[in-house]
C-alpha cells in the first residue's frame, strides 16, 4: 500500500515535470 502511494506520487512529480518541459517548446512553436 506504501509503495503505491509513493509510485502515485513519483507519477505526479513527472507528470507535472514533464508539463513544466513542454510547455516552453510549444511556446517556441507558437512563434514559428
Amino acid at each position: 500500500m506504501h509503495s503505491a502511494f509513493n509510485l502515485i506520487t513519483l507519477l505526479e512529480r513527472s507528470l507535472s515535470a514533464f508539463q513544466i518541459l513542454t510547455v516552453p517548446f510549444h511556446n517556441l512553436q507558437a512563434h514559428h
